[in-house]
């Protein structure tokens, strides 16, 4: 799900995106499961106290495996 303007559920939309590559000190996850929770809401509402740039993927709740590593 991708959030390209503020709002309420209906401003989600299903999109496919580039395989990102993991930087310096990242991982990449292979997402088997997310949690979407209140301030998730909050945040696609943007009405919470972090407001990231637009598009941006709700959600800060992952359980997956590695599956590259950065540098």
């Amino acid at each position: 799900m991708v959030v390209r303007e503020l709002g309420g559920p209906e401003v989600l939309t299903v999109a496919d995106g580039p395989q990102p590559q993991p930087g310096p000190g990242q991982v990449l996850v292979d997402v088997v499961g997310a949690g979407v929770n209140f301030p998730d809401g909050l945040i696609v509402a943007g009405t919470y106290q972090t407001k990231p740039e637009l598009p941006f993927v709700p959600g800060c709740e992952v359980a997956g495996t590695v599956a590259a590593l950065g540098d």
